[in-house]
């Protein structure tokens, strides 16, 4: 695969496969901290990558009823799933937004 061609649903992909590996271990906010950076350094975004970053955090409030629109989706998380469990939370609802929002599966 090319580098040019790697968007932010395969590193997630491999990310799941291998969390120590990218982030030392299973923290959320690892995971946030590393998206986070890919948005500041990526030069050139999908479309796919695009519709995360303008409407992943918004579905999460949804999705949890949040009426507070300060938090970011990592936040949001831990407080309704625990630190401990957060992590797997993530991926698992970020297969279900995935799917909402393009009509297919992440992986």
């Amino acid at each position: 695969m090319d580098i040019k061609n790697i968007d932010l649903n395969y590193i997630l992909q491999e990310i799941e496969k291998r969390p120590g590996l990218y982030l030392g271990n299973f923290d959320v906010y690892n995971l946030w901290s590393f998206i986070s950076a890919y948005k500041v350094f990526k030069i050139n975004f999908t479309q796919k990558d695009k519709a995360f970053f303008k409407n992943f955090n918004e579905w999460i409030e949804n999705y949890y009823g949040e009426e507070n629109k300060t938090k970011g989706w990592a936040q949001i998380i831990v407080f309704h799933k625990s630190p401990y469990g957060a992590f797997e939370e993530f991926f698992k609802l970020y297969k279900e937004w995935y799917k909402e929002e393009f009509g297919e599966d992440a992986w």
